[in-house]
């Protein structure tokens, strides 16, 4: 009889993604290991890395422990319970509802929008795609739009050419530590010299409104979604919702900060920042406990490096670029940090 139980953090084999926008950081950023380079499409520039993924024909594969070598789809239908907690598992069933990736723009992404539940279900048999961004580094002058900076409707907007287009929307120049949240519905686009973290709805539903006129290798232009655009674009969004505010090194504890941004809270997912310090030339332990969320927990390490101790004192090594999911049935954890260390990740759950 199979044992229902997890207990322990999973560690999945990267995705990477190619992109004509894509550069050259996501390897050295995410340092992998021999193990996780056969899946990085050579000679192409790379645009994205998916830490965690059950997107069909993208899926992420266990690396460690006892459920090594499944995907992501075979753990949560053996494991749902276990894995995403009871009510997550009542509304999702199999399906693992999150996508964390990281993102290398070395040129601009299409201005593009994602459907909402209801569009992309009656459209495409999934969900829609709500998102955060968090930026992990910004060349100078580096921006992201997102969201409308003026009143405009929708008689008004197909109209207009792609370059009018981006004078609508609200344009952030960014830096490390900044944080947006972006429901369905929004225009948006990633700046040349970003390099993120993405939070998302599991769906790769993407609508392009304008690709800049670019060709691909092969003299081909990218395919535009303009009347599926139209039908999907939420006109009442403007890029002030967009920006989450930010806070000052707000004390969670006598030992934990949450610092340089605020949280995103949705019906979708609850992401922190939560920075960790080891205290001077002393080794620090943080004890967790997630009991009382009752979810599956995702921590995005986008600097530095710790520890995860769970059970009989088991330990995994977390480093920047490490996607690690810890189960629901695995309701406590201490995060070790060496002297002189610290390490700052995003800390998600449902």
């Amino acid at each position: 009889m199979q044992e229902r139980a997890i207990k322990y953090p999973l560690k999945f084999r990267p995705v990477f993604r190619p992109a004509i926008w894509g550069g050259g950081r996501l390897v050295a950023f995410m340092d992998c290991g021999t193990d996780q380079l056969s899946g990085i499409p050579c000679g192409e520039a790379i645009g994205e890395c998916w830490g965690i993924s059950a997107v069909p024909g993208y899926e992420s594969v266990v690396l460690n422990g006892n459920l090594k070598g499944m995907s992501l789809s075979e753990v949560t239908s053996s494991y749902g319970v276990e894995l995403m907690g009871e009510e997550n598992s009542k509304k999702y069933g199999a399906d693992f509802p999150l996508l964390v990736k990281f993102i290398d723009a070395a040129k601009d992404l299409s201005v593009q929008v994602h459907p909402n539940d209801g569009m992309a279900a009656e459209r495409h048999g999934c969900s829609g795609k709500t998102e955060m961004w968090y930026v992990i580094d910004a060349a100078e002058g580096a921006s992201l739009l997102a969201g409308f900076s003026s009143e405009v409707v929708k008689q008004e907007f197909e109209k207009l050419s792609g370059e009018e287009i981006m004078g609508l929307l609200q344009k952030f120049y960014i830096k490390e530590g900044d944080m947006f949240y972006l429901p369905a519905g929004t225009v948006h686009s990633i700046g040349a010299g970003a390099f993120i973290a993405e939070i998302q709805q599991s769906s790769d539903i993407t609508y392009r409104i304008y690709d800049y006129d670019r060709r691909d290798a092969s003299g081909r232009t990218r395919e535009l979604h303009t009347q599926q655009a139209l039908d999907a674009i939420d006109f009442s969004i403007s890029g002030d919702a967009c920006k989450i505010s930010n806070i000052e090194a707000d004390k969670l504890s006598d030992n934990i900060w949450e610092r340089a941004v605020g949280n995103v809270k949705s019906e979708y997912f609850t992401t922190s920042m939560l920075e960790l310090r080891s205290d001077g030339g002393k080794a620090r332990s943080y004890d967790f406990s997630y009991a009382h969320l009752k979810s599956f927990v995702i921590l995005t390490c986008v600097g530095g490096s710790m520890s995860v101790v769970y059970g009989n004192e088991s330990v995994m090594g977390v480093k920047q670029g490490d996607v690690v999911l810890l189960p629901a049935d695995l309701e406590s954890v201490s995060f070790k940090l060496a002297p002189y260390s610290e390490c700052r990740f995003l800390e998600t759950h449902i």
